[in-house]
């Protein structure tokens, strides 16, 4: 997951490629040492239960441009999840976030395409 730190920084804040793992409802993630809880909030969607500091939290992008367009700066690439972002990026890998496929996916199993009733027309 992409992790940004919002608090004091709005758009250039501290913000790394990371595994978390999320509780059982999905509200509450945990990301190293913090446990984050799903918000409405002014900068971020998560907020720091211990700090109150605001996070943005969201699915990698295959392209690499996980930041705010407005943003700048490094993003850091967790070792744990480095091999695996990296073949990502390479296009060997998708992603799955909560069981769906990422945007572009070539997994018909899950494309979610409707059948029109021009699928059903005999020649």
């Amino acid at each position: 997951m992409y992790v940004e730190l919002k608090t004091g920084f709005d758009d250039n804040g501290p913000a790394s490629i990371s595994r978390v793992r999320f509780s059982k409802t999905g509200q509450t993630l945990y990301y190293r040492d913090r446990q984050l809880q799903r918000v409405r909030g002014v900068l971020g969607n998560h907020c720091d239960v211990a700090s109150g500091e605001e996070f943005w939290v969201s699915g990698v992008k295959n392209d690499g441009a996980d930041r705010h367009w407005a943003g700048s700066g490094n993003v850091e690439i967790d070792e744990d999840v480095r091999a695996e972002y990296l073949s990502m990026r390479a296009g060997e890998l998708r992603l799955e976030i909560r069981g769906e496929p990422e945007r572009g996916s070539t997994d018909r199993r899950h494309a979610g395409r409707r059948r029109s009733r021009m699928d059903n027309r005999s020649n």
